[in-house]
């Protein structure tokens, strides 16, 4: 019998950069639903030559991007967390973010990310929600790594 490492996500924990306080802190956005910490995708670089064996195709590994991060949340309009993540919208600087997942020990992956989209609804029959989606700028670091 094989037993399993497997855990569901309750507990993790979705945290921005505060850096108006000194010294900078992590704040934990507020009734967080879902997360998707990151999506790896690397461009192939054709090399294809006139010489190149069998007339075949060749590639060399391009680029990596880590493309977004996004979490889905429970929006309350003009709430603290509201408001921080409009607020990101404001500024040219980049952002910093943290995910804390719910293993044991704790895993903490930290990335620098601009915010690219935010998206609140407020259905007739059901919760009032929102989107946010934060681009990746260079590499997220597992902090235990």
């Amino acid at each position: 019998n094989m037993t399993t490492n497997a855990q569901i996500g309750h507990g993790a924990l979705f945290k921005l950069r505060d850096d108006t306080v000194s010294p900078p802190a992590y704040v934990t956005v507020a009734e967080v639903t879902s997360i998707t910490p990151f999506s790896i995708a690397r461009d192939a670089v054709e090399t294809t030559h006139t010489e190149s064996p069998d007339g075949i195709r060749e590639f060399i590994p391009g680029l990596t991007d880590y493309g977004d991060a996004s979490i889905e949340l429970n929006w309350i309009p003009a709430s603290t967390t509201d408001a921080r993540i409009r607020g990101l919208f404001e500024t040219r600087d980049l952002s910093h973010a943290q995910i804390v997942f719910p293993t044991s020990p704790a895993e903490t992956l930290q990335f620098a990310c601009l915010a690219t989209a935010y998206s609140p609804a407020a259905p007739l029959d059901d919760k009032m929600i929102a989107s946010a989606t934060f681009k990746i700028s260079g590499k997220p670091v597992f902090l235990s790594e």
